[in-house]
């Protein structure tokens, strides 16, 4: 009897720690489980944060690129960052500012719906009227653009110089910043104006301009109404052809500029370049497989050959009208940029030209009106 109460009791004893040692286990178990799982969770939360820095580094680096996508945050769309060259002017650095709005068009080409596009001008030093006019325009009037509803934005250049040029041409106007600016008025500047149909009160206005500020009389600037009207004109009367794919919706847009010693006008038509819209001879076409030369249509245009694309005599009649006031010198360094080609008319009559890879969409004009009246005779 006294052997199986000793017997029971080392029985409950030996249970007793037993079930200890299975407690002290399982806290340890839970104990190291929630340790193992206190660590992953820190782990986790180091790496997430690694990548998604990783990841926003990255974004970055690639949205300095020219035309490389960057995703945003919600996957869907995209984000292109397109940096302009130190010096943007299309008819002074006619090669480098050709190349860099074609990257443009071509990356609006890239665009699917509501992506989005960023002028980045920080670099940029020096850029002119027709620059930011063309840029205007391919913000405006790009039909893909508008169609798939492409966000466009940018920044403004850190040299002064650049940046007020921006500010008193009137950029300010067609588009949107989240800045209030106070810009002070300058006499110098007709700001940029833009237009579908001729104007011929805005027209005016810009002759007014050219009087006001220079000695030319009213008779010495009898051909500037009338060449600007022709050249509204031309926005519509020019888009003949149907068939041709038009990157851009016709418009028209009209700039001058007092620079001490001339007024300074620049006119672009967003409509088909001249090389799009004159008739081509036949082994033309042909030749154009081969080698593509629209600075010799541009010159024709110029010089009048009979190359109306409607093949109407009354047309085809304003660009020579224009070329003959450069000859007599009532206006000076006319230059024009259409298609892959420029032309610039010399003092003597003479025509210069220039061909280029890329493609200009729609005729870029520019011409100067002296301030001292020249000694010739207009009539």
């Amino acid at each position: 009897m006294l052997f199986q109460e000793k017997y029971g009791i080392i029985l409950i004893i030996i249970i007793a720690l037993w079930g200890i040692i299975i407690m002290v286990h399982t806290n340890r178990k839970e104990k190291n489980k929630r340790f193992h799982d206190s660590r992953c969770r820190k782990i986790l939360q180091h790496l997430t944060k690694r990548n998604k820095r990783n990841e926003l580094q990255k974004r970055f680096q690639h949205s300095m690129q020219p035309g490389v996508a960057a995703v945003n945050s919600t996957g869907r769309t995209s984000i292109y960052r397109l940096k302009a060259p130190r010096h943007l002017s299309i008819f002074d650095e006619t090669q480098s500012a050709i190349i860099y709005f074609d990257k443009v068009l071509q990356t609006i080409q890239k665009c699917k719906f509501r992506d989005s596009i960023l002028f980045d001008l920080s670099e940029v030093e020096i850029i002119t009227p027709d620059a930011i006019m063309y840029l205007i325009a391919i913000i405006r009037n790009t039909r893909r653009i508008r169609f798939l509803r492409i966000s466009c934005g940018g920044n403004m250049p850190k040299a002064d110089s650049a940046r007020d040029i921006i500010e008193q041409s009137g950029f300010f106007s067609f588009v949107s910043s989240t800045s209030k600016l106070q810009i002070e008025p300058d006499n110098s500047y007709m700001k940029i104006s833009d237009g579908v149909d001729a104007d011929g009160e805005l027209a005016s206005s810009f002759c007014d301009f050219v009087q006001s500020s220079s000695t030319q009389t009213v008779l010495s600037t009898k051909r500037l109404y009338p060449m600007i009207i022709e050249l509204m004109t031309n926005t519509h009367q020019h888009a003949y052809d149907t068939q041709e794919a038009q990157t851009m919706m016709g418009n028209w847009y009209i700039f001058a500029q007092d620079t001490g010693t001339a007024i300074h006008f620049v006119f672009l038509d967003t409509g088909l370049g001249i090389p799009k819209t004159v008739l081509k001879r036949f082994y033309e076409k042909i030749k154009d497989f081969a080698f593509r030369n629209d600075a010799v249509y541009l010159k024709s245009a110029l010089q009048g050959t009979f190359r109306s694309e409607t093949k109407q005599g009354h047309r085809g009649k304003g660009l020579p009208g224009i070329y003959e006031d450069a000859c007599n010198l009532s206006i000076m360094g006319l230059s024009i940029i259409s298609g892959q080609g420029k032309c610039t008319v010399k003092e003597n009559g003479g025509i210069e030209t220039e061909n280029f890879d890329q493609t200009f969409e729609g005729t870029l004009f520019t011409w100067d009106i002296l301030k001292e009246e020249v000694l010739y005779d207009h009539s």
